[in-house]
């Protein structure tokens, strides 16, 4: 419980740093999204990863933030991989190309059911460029690297089975999880801090916290005292924004990180190619956010709800 109340809403205001800077040169935002590849393919992914169900379908927030980060890596891997002698005007045929060739593929591939919105979402982002190299070169990239990020990323331990894995709480005691009133379910996504990270190499060696205070010590009791006297839901002495504060981090990060990185990056007076990175590295960090959180499933505190 610690671990997820300190931890995430560091890293995620960390990721939220990296992306929320202004359009170039101080403009304003361009046109609405209908008219920009990076905003048409941000919205078909949404509409994509929200029909696939949540969580009535089996899936989970780690799960839906895993297909954005292989999606968008792709393609950000598809733009990086462009021939160095294109124009400036064919690379960014082929960037936009890239990009359209690239989330499509991959999430036809991740969410077979996805494929009506891709393939609109490909009309609307490669019908308006001219047929040259630079765009089959563009194609032929994305397609490449969607191939190659799903087949990296299989057996992750990020699908829904893998995350939701059975877990048996340790021997009952004190300070030690155990399944509550009024349902007594079990723990869930428990398999969650052992699936393969985007970023970070070692989760175990580097970004796991300390174990918790003993329960009977001074900073446990006045911890306690503390979610007693502010998360009571009749309580006296939380203030509104604490109780809006605490109703944001309730959501899912798909549910409430999505329409946040839309408003930095969608139109933004930006090239194509590092908004790609923005939405790439935004969903690879938040993924190895909750893998982190979490922490190899021996621990106490694994797969609590």
């Amino acid at each position: 419980m610690s671990r997820t109340h300190l931890l995430s809403p560091l890293l995620a205001a960390a990721a939220l740093a990296v992306v929320a800077v202004p359009a170039a040169n101080g403009q304003a935002l361009s046109p609405p999204a209908s008219s920009d590849p990076v905003g048409v393919w941000y919205d078909a992914s949404a509409q994509a990863i929200a029909a696939a169900g949540y969580p009535a379908a089996g899936n989970t927030q780690v799960t839906a933030t895993r297909t954005w980060a292989i999606a968008w890596g792709a393609a950000d891997t598809a733009i990086g991989a462009l021939p160095k002698t294109l124009t400036p005007a064919g690379r960014e045929i082929a960037t936009r190309a890239a990009l359209s060739a690239a989330v499509h593929d991959a999430l036809v591939e991740l969410l077979p059911a996805s494929k009506p919105v891709a393939d609109d979402a490909r009309r609307r982002t490669l019908a308006p460029l001219p047929g040259s190299k630079a765009k089959a070169a563009g194609i032929a990239a994305g397609v490449k690297a969607a191939a190659a990020a799903v087949t990296a990323r299989k057996g992750d331990g990020l699908d829904v089975s893998a995350v939701n894995a059975p877990f048996t709480p340790p021997p009952a005691a004190i300070g030690v999880w155990r399944p509550t009133a009024p349902s007594f379910g079990p723990a869930v996504q428990a398999g969650q801090g052992n699936a393969k990270p985007f970023i970070i190499k070692d989760v175990a060696a580097k970004f796991l916290a300390p174990p918790p205070p003993a329960i009977d010590s001074p900073t446990e009791i006045a911890d306690l005292q503390e979610i007693d006297a502010v998360g009571s839901l009749s309580s006296k002495v939380r203030t509104p924004e604490q109780t809006d504060i605490a109703r944001f981090w309730s959501q899912t990060s798909v549910g409430g990180f999505t329409p946040i990185l839309r408003a930095t990056i969608v139109g933004a007076a930006r090239p194509v190619a590092p908004r790609v990175k923005t939405v790439a590295l935004f969903n690879k960090v938040l993924v190895d956010a909750q893998i982190a959180i979490y922490g190899p499933s021996t621990s106490t505190c694994a797969g609590v709800r």
